[in-house]
């Protein structure tokens, strides 16, 4: 029986092929390379070389980003430098999902600075109810992760998406699927038709040149991130947005910054796993999954209870995450060991048992966005979750800029790209788990791949390729992704379940160093995930 009312928006079924966009001309690829390398100063000579990496390593949903990251990597920069460059690459390849009007959230920690910082830039939900304009969150809070973290040049961050936007890329399969699944009308007018020359939809392998984002990246790369918050490119922005009928106070624009603070931070052992510390994040949801999960022993629960173990968690914490926004709760103390306690008080191991309705509550997932993960040879991590309120964010681009604004969430609507997770040890200094994902589901998902590799001690690979559940307290219903097994699909049904379909998987990236990086490099291993089109690539001497 189908629900009336689906929790999910529609989305597309992802792929399940891994695999990159056609090739390009060797050519074409050593004189993008080169002018990244002139752009960016050729500075990597004195960050030590690539001979001196014992692992790095980089997971995304989209290839050519990866790519750009994974080169930064090999020129010894940090993980926030292969994070910024990842960034400002994705809005040069997948600008759907992330372009330079996107919000989102990150988590980072490197070994020189005993804090896990948590960057929080999404921006606020709309205060009228009608599709405004989001002011761009991500180019500033790159540079805070940049300034934290950082040992390049930003110049040299920013070089490779400059050249990427200005001389051309080959579209790749996860921007071709976006491009595809759009309404074909989005292309017709304000600005978009730079992915529809001639009325034609791009597809994979098609040349994509976009010159005006390349001069608005070329300004970011020589002034900074605040060059779109103020002065000329700023006004071209206001301007752009004005002429396609979007809405954005100048105010508003200029002083839009992200906050930084320290995560929520649950113990297992003496790792710390870390959360963001927001409601409008999922950092809240997923520590109380984790903290509910842990009380009913996660680890020692037999394999063929876990997608029921998950799903009544879930129900539950989804229930109380509403509830507390609801009622503006504030987040300290929250997911503490007597809250799951509480919470997860009525678990039956055979049966479900539908959430109260203390905690039940409505609020819908929002399936767009990207996620991705980086790591470097000297234990620091970066996992960020980005986000641009809908694919294509308000589907026009802004005259001048070659940027496609984003737009505020709805406050009712859980972004599930917003989900990071970071584990590390501070007593060793070792990095040991970064996690990220988008999808229905994602925050769900990407705590259980936390718990099988950490707290079950499940290879990575094992743990990504598990059946995948989510419960959203309300409608009472357990959403399985399409591709799940039948025994996991009887195994809830025979628990009382009412089981239905998530309308696509949730795609995840993470890093697995059971052993601790930089302790054992060798331990380490990356996924991204093969529901998705994205790339994992490793720096490894």
């Amino acid at each position: 029986m189908r629900l009336s009312k689906s929790p999910f928006p529609s989305v597309h079924a992802a792929r399940s092929v891994h695999t990159l966009g056609k090739g390009r001309s060797r050519v074409r690829q050593c004189s993008l390379a080169a002018l990244a390398l002139l752009l960016s100063g050729c500075a990597a000579a004195n960050m030590g070389g690539e001979d001196e990496i014992p692992f790095a390593g980089v997971a995304a949903d989209e290839p050519r980003a990866a790519q750009v990251a994974r080169n930064v990597l090999a020129q010894g920069g940090s993980a926030a430098d292969a994070a910024v460059a990842l960034y400002f690459a994705l809005t040069v390849t997948r600008p759907s999902q992330a372009s330079l009007g996107a919000g989102g959230t990150c988590l980072a920690w490197d070994a020189r600075d005993p804090t896990i910082r948590a960057i929080n830039f999404k921006q606020p939900p709309s205060a009228t109810g009608q599709p405004e304009v989001a002011p761009p969150g991500a180019p500033r809070a790159m540079a805070v992760l940049h300034g934290l973290h950082g040992r390049q040049r930003w110049s040299q961050v920013v070089a490779p998406a400059e050249a990427l936007a200005r001389f051309g890329h080959r579209v790749s399969r996860a921007f071709a699927t976006d491009l595809a699944e759009a309404d074909p009308r989005l292309f017709a007018s304000g600005g978009m038709g730079v992915f529809a020359p001639g009325g034609q939809v791009l597809g994979e392998g098609a040349e994509l040149v976009q010159p005006d984002l390349a001069a608005t990246l070329t300004t970011i790369r020589t002034d900074g991130a605040t060059a779109l918050h103020d002065g000329p490119v700023a006004d071209r922005l206001l301007s752009g947005i004005a002429r396609f009928g979007g809405r954005l106070d100048r105010t508003e624009l200029a002083s839009f910054a992200p906050r930084v603070d320290e995560p929520i931070v649950k113990r297992l052992g003496s790792t710390r796993v870390a959360f963001t510390p927001w409601f409008e994040t999922q950092g809240p949801y997923q520590a109380l999954l984790w903290e509910a999960m842990a009380r009913r022993s996660f680890s020692g629960t037999g394999e063929g209870e876990r997608p029921h173990l998950v799903a009544e968690a879930a129900g539950r914490a989804h229930g109380a995450l509403a509830a507390a926004m609801a009622s503006s709760e504030p987040v300290a103390g929250w997911a503490s060991e007597s809250q799951a306690a509480e919470l997860m008080a009525g678990y039956r191991p055979d049966r479900h048992t539908a959430p109260s309705a203390a905690v039940a509550a409505s609020r819908r997932g929002g399936p767009a966005g990207t996620g991705f993960v980086v790591a470097d040879g000297r234990g620091g991590g970066v996992a960020c979750g980005l986000t641009m309120g809908r694919p294509f964010g308000a589907g026009r681009v802004a005259e001048g800029t070659g940027v496609i604004p984003a737009i505020p969430s709805d406050a009712a609507v859980d972004d599930d790209a917003l989900s990071p997770m970071l584990a590390m040890n501070p007593n060793s200094n070792v990095l040991f788990f970064l996690g990220a994902g988008s999808g229905p589901g994602a925050a769900t998902a990407i705590v259980e791949v936390a718990a099988r590799v950490l707290a079950a001690e499940q290879p990575l690979g094992d743990a990504m390729a598990a059946a995948r559940v989510e419960h959203r307290g309300v409608p009472d219903a357990t959403f399985v992704e399409p591709a799940a097994v039948d025994a996991v699909r009887t195994g809830l049904e025979g628990r009382g379940h009412r089981v239905e379909r998530l309308p696509a998987p949730s795609v995840l990236n993470a890093v697995s160093c059971p052993e601790g990086l930089p302790r054992s490099p060798d331990s380490c291993v990356l996924a991204a995930d093969k529901r998705g089109f994205g790339l994992d690539a490793v720096v490894r001497r």
